[in-house]
């Protein structure tokens, strides 16, 4: 859930007045009355917003965001096993192809005489 009621309280502690505020975010004023008001913006607007008082977008998520992180450090961690496992892939595709052209043209991998 987000709560851009902390809009405000960042703005006064950093001494940024709301007109400023807005203005630098390249927003009007009403405009971030607004979404102050309604609680609700587009993530554009509010990353603008978080880089104008220096803050992390993260800041207006409250608890849930713990658990979105949660979600994403997992799917990361899922994407790099998966990058992993393409990689070992390539080198096994690789080594797969070596060997084959190391047995003699004509010649079955299977069958080479070994002795």
């Amino acid at each position: 859930m987000v709560d851009l009621s902390k809009i405000e309280v960042l703005a006064r502690e950093k001494g940024i007045q709301l007109g400023v505020l807005a203005e630098r975010a390249g927003i009007s004023y009403q405009a971030l009355n607004k979404l102050i008001r309604n609680n609700s913006t587009k993530i554009e607007t509010l990353v603008s917003i978080a880089e104008t008082l220096d803050v992390s977008p993260s800041i207006f998520f409250d608890n849930t965001s713990n658990e979105t992180s949660q979600i994403i450090n997992y799917l990361k961690e899922r994407d790099d096993k998966i990058e992993e496992l393409i990689r070992e892939n390539e080198r096994l595709k690789v080594q797969i192809e070596q060997g084959e052209k190391s047995v003699a043209p004509g010649e079955d991998a299977a069958c080479a005489d070994v002795s």
